[in-house]
């Protein structure tokens, strides 16, 4: 998947996008000192965002991402960082998503 990440790179400064980075890791865990974002997508259905994501967020920014529903389909929703007000979770529409798995590490 490194190969597809370099990929991705050289087609966004190609198009012109060179405020845009490509990262290769973990979506759900990064690591380091990355920066602020406005807006994360994940692609694929988490229960909730980790507060790590949570943490990359700009002053008004939003993540959004799949979550089941409950009753076997899962909805899109938009959770946001509204102002003073603290987070705060929005159902946008139903959409197909696959759950993302997590890794557990095993010690022996």
């Amino acid at each position: 998947m490194l190969f597809r990440s370099r990929e991705a790179s050289v087609r966004l400064h190609e198009l012109g996008f060179d405020n845009a980075r490509v990262i290769h890791g973990d979506g759900l865990a990064p690591q380091g000192d990355i920066g602020v974002f406005d807006r994360v997508l994940i692609d694929g259905a988490v229960d909730e965002v980790p507060a790590e994501i949570i943490a990359l967020l700009a002053r008004d920014g939003a993540v959004i991402f799949a979550r089941e529903d409950g009753q076997g389909g899962c909805a899109l929703v938009r959770k946001s960082d509204e102002k003073d007000a603290g987070l705060r979770d929005q159902t946008l529409i139903p959409v197909r998503a696959i759950a993302m798995a997590r890794e557990k590490s095993t010690t022996f």
